[in-house]
């Protein structure tokens, strides 16, 4: 007689997976998941006091295992006029020395969190800097006109102060810019190894004045992989497109794309990144399924989550990505949603903050070319974490999944809960 419980697994929607066991393996950089400090929402009062780092804000931000930290921006770092910007020199001196200026996201900042810092933090949290610097532009969402240095003289400046943010993080003690680290209490170099210029910038002008930094740190410090921003991303536009055209392999390093997404957007553009050429490695800093009424839910969580499997299916392209925002002082929020939210009293740590930490947990050392039959609402990879084999995977669906694996002539059968992500071991069975 066939039990009750056999008959309801008969009757399971079911996925097949299908693994080209044969297909090179696909290694997971160590920098794939990290971190996006801006001060969107006084970020910077979230992570700092006056005596230092809060400490219970560093240790939730070291449960998510950054691979690497963004900062200061985002737009943040751009400003609305040259004086916002977001000048690295200007916040390596005591804090009270530090100047206050308006931020172009609505209030006053005393640059509390400075270079000197993040390279502190990232140090702490062993991730690696990605510090962003202005390319010679202001932000072209919120500057109206847009204000450009000039070429010449102007963009030599602009290019020396990259150099020197790299000798400041790198440089020995009998350099300029590492001595002054060395007399900030660090004379051990920081090893920064990425640098970005610019943020969600287009066209001829950024692309430009982005040469012109970039051929001087690639003279100076051939060793700093340089990233090159491409804009915001919606449908299947241009913008990827132009910069890889404009800026080549041998100008950027890695592009960095944007993304905040709708649910039919993530179901459209599924596939999107399996068809990106291989030339250029790809960033995705800031990332988050965005839709009104929907922040920081358990269901936007689950899209975050498949949006990220989508991405490290595609591990052998992607080298870095990272939620945004990270932080937010509750209650003066300019921006939604949030992955860590604070009161002046306690942390409120969101449902994407929960999963986020879990997909760091599962995310494993190399990934298996699949694919699977479903038509939507099930996302997901097949890799190895330490050399065992794993499905990691979302059921956006309201029922239950059975999901059948095919790898090497075998097959293997696991059930995924609805509305869910899971990472389930496939060893068992094999």
């Amino acid at each position: 007689m066939i039990s009750a419980s056999a008959l309801l697994l008969c009757a399971l929607p079911t996925v097949f997976v299908k693994v080209d066991s044969a297909a090179s393996t696909r290694r997971v950089a160590p920098t794939f998941q990290g971190i996006f400090i801006e001060d969107v929402s006084h970020a910077a009062d979230v992570l700092m006091t006056p005596d230092g780092f809060r400490e219970e804000v560093v240790d939730a931000i070291a449960a998510l295992r950054p691979g690497f930290v963004r900062f200061p921006g985002g737009c943040a770092a751009q400003g609305r006029t040259f004086e916002e910007q977001f000048s690295w020199k200007r916040t390596i001196c005591p804090p009270a020395e530090r100047p206050c200026v308006s931020n172009l996201w609505g209030y006053t900042t005393s640059f509390r969190l400075g270079f000197y810092e993040y390279f502190l933090l990232c140090e702490r949290l062993g991730a690696e800097p990605v510090p962003v610097l202005a390319a010679g532009m202001t932000c072209r969402h919120f500057s109206k006109p847009l204000c450009m240095k000039s070429l010449g003289a102007e963009m030599d400046a602009v290019a020396q102060d990259a150099c020197d943010l790299v000798e400041f993080a790198n440089g020995g003690v009998t350099t300029k810019w590492g001595a002054r680290r060395a007399a900030m209490g660090h004379p051990k170099p920081f090893g920064m190894k990425y640098l970005s210029i610019g943020n969600e910038d287009v066209g001829a002008d950024y692309f430009v004045r982005y040469r012109a930094i970039a051929k001087a740190v690639r003279v100076r410090h051939p060793e700093i992989r340089l990233i090159a921003a491409a804009h915001r991303a919606k449908e299947r536009d241009q913008g990827y497109s132009e910069v890889r055209r404009e800026l080549t392999s041998g100008i950027a390093d890695i592009l960095d794309e944007h993304f905040y997404f709708s649910r039919d957007w993530l179901e459209r553009e599924c596939a999107r990144f399996d068809a990106y050429p291989r030339s250029q490695r790809l960033a995705v800093t800031e990332y988050a399924h965005k839709e009104r009424g929907t922040e920081n839910t358990p269901r936007s969580a689950l899209l975050d989550m498949a949006f990220l499997l989508n991405l490290l299916r595609n591990a052998d392209l992607v080298e870095m990505a990272s939620y945004a925002p990270l932080l937010a002082w509750k209650g003066r929020e300019n921006w939604k949603p949030n992955l860590i939210e604070f009161d002046g009293k306690a942390l409120t740590l969101t449902p994407n903050y929960d999963l986020h930490v879990r997909f760091a947990g599962d995310r494993p050392d190399e990934v298996l070319v699949s694919w699977s039959d479903a038509v939507s609402g099930f996302y997901h990879v097949v890799g190895r974490k330490r050399g065992r084999l794993q499905l990691q995977c979302v059921n956006l669906g309201a029922e239950p999944r059975e999901v059948i694996v095919r790898i090497g002539g075998r097959r293997i059968t696991r059930t995924v809960s609805p509305c869910s992500y899971r990472c389930v071991s496939l060893e068992e069975g094999l």
